[in-house]
């Protein structure tokens, strides 16, 4: 999120010339990319999410979204009360409480920072950050940012603002109808939330976690979320299979390096 259209090409090089076999997949001037195979269509996820979606209208040709300072602020919370804290629980907390009102944006980036117990005067580091200054205020980031709702209706390709918003905090789901809702697939895959997930839903029903349901039940629309890939929690990944001649495709949630399956579930071919 940090590069500009440069530094995507740079990476894409060094990607296909380090892990050979690996395909990059990312669009020439942006940081997203979508993979399509058959029904199944998979992509990083974050471009469906209001604070995290890549922001092309602020400092272009950077597109750092507001969600990077927010996660900034956090993290220097963090280092300096040395109390642990979830990025992701104080903008929920302040989400639920200002969403309704006419400069919801503004105000919650007020709202963590003064949790932060910073002022607007205050300067972080950009060293490094295409179209950025070494460094910019606080007060300047908040003005910087104050229009995104209006820029991410200006933007016919994105969902609701609210729902995006949502996303942020959540694990997806409505991303995933909005992918597969008319597209013509039935399997998507997110990362992005670092929440592993596996969701199917059948005809006219919503998207539910998958439960105790007989494995020779096809779902009418499947939702996997790969998790993470840290060393302080266990790590997950995705699995699809085709098997043609049972003429299904399924869909595998599994934790690494135990090997041990969280859920499947399955579409018919």
């Amino acid at each position: 999120m940090a590069f500009s259209t440069a530094g995507l090409a740079e990476t894409k090089q060094f990607m296909e010339t380090g892990f050979p076999g690996v395909r990059y997949i990312c669009d020439p001037d942006l940081p997203t990319g979508v993979y399509q195979s058959g029904k199944l269509v998979a992509e990083h996820g974050n471009r469906y999410c209001l604070f995290n979606a890549p922001d092309t209208w602020t400092k272009p040709p950077s597109f750092l979204p507001l969600g990077y300072f927010i996660s900034r602020l956090v993290a220097y919370k963090v280092f300096t009360t040395g109390i642990p804290q979830s990025s992701r629980d104080i903008f929920k907390k302040f989400m639920m409480q200002l969403i309704e009102r006419p400069d919801f944006v503004k105000d919650l980036f007020e709202a963590i920072v003064q949790d932060a117990v910073l002022a607007d005067d205050q300067d972080i580091d950009m060293k490094g950050i295409d179209s950025f200054p070494d460094t910019i205020k606080v007060g300047e980031i908040k003005a910087n940012y104050e229009q995104l709702i209006q820029n991410w209706e200006s933007d016919s390709n994105k969902i609701d603002w609210k729902i995006a918003a949502i996303d942020d905090n959540e694990d997806l789901t409505w991303a995933a109808y909005h992918v597969l809702s008319g597209s013509g697939q039935n399997i998507v895959i997110f990362g992005h939330t670092h929440v592993p997930a596996l969701k199917r839903s059948f005809l006219g029903e919503p998207l539910e976690d998958v439960g105790d349901i007989p494995l020779n039940v096809p779902c009418h629309l499947i939702y996997a979320n790969c998790g993470t890939w840290v060393d302080s929690v266990p790590s997950t990944y995705v699995e699809t299979q085709e098997d043609t001649d049972a003429g299904r495709h399924y869909v595998r949630v599994w934790n690494y390096p135990s090997k041990t399956l969280r859920g499947e579930a399955f579409v018919e071919l």
